[in-house]
């Protein structure tokens, strides 16, 4: 699992632009993905070829703390932001666009841990409810 916390928790506590904290987090999902498909019984060529999009499903349909975004709306939009970085060839990536597909996957993230560590019960939804992530980032 650490190849899979390490790149996301550098995208927290590292000074990085937020195209590069997108990256990491894409390096998250592929990693973490990967081994929740592997622990699951997926054989490591299936889980080796998953897109992008079906990672980022598997990786939030592991979060048991209700999101406040369904988890196909978020792979869809963290998905177009990371191939906007990745591949030349895709459309850019708008900054606003990609720094709310950088909060929504802090997000998943941090209740993905929550879940990891069997979290439960009204301090959990109060802090869930209260994360800073949760506020969408919008043009003034």
């Amino acid at each position: 699992m650490r190849r899979g916390i390490d790149p996301i928790l550098s995208s927290l506590y590292n000074d990085l632009t937020i195209l590069s904290r997108l990256a990491s987090v894409g390096i998250w999902v592929r990693n973490l993905a990967y081994q929740i498909a592997i622990d699951a019984g997926v054989s490591k060529s299936v889980a080796g070829r998953e897109s992008h999009r079906s990672r980022m499903v598997r990786v939030g349909n592991e979060v048991k703390i209700p999101l406040p975004f369904t988890v196909d709306d978020w792979a869809t939009r963290a998905t177009d932001a990371y191939n906007g970085i990745k591949h030349a060839d895709r459309p850019e990536v708008d900054t606003l666009d990609a720094i709310n597909a950088w909060r929504e996957s802090v997000l998943v993230f941090r209740f993905w841990v929550a879940t990891q560590l069997r979290a439960t019960g009204t301090t959990v939804k109060k802090r869930a409810n209260d994360d800073r992530m949760r506020e969408a980032y919008v043009r003034a």
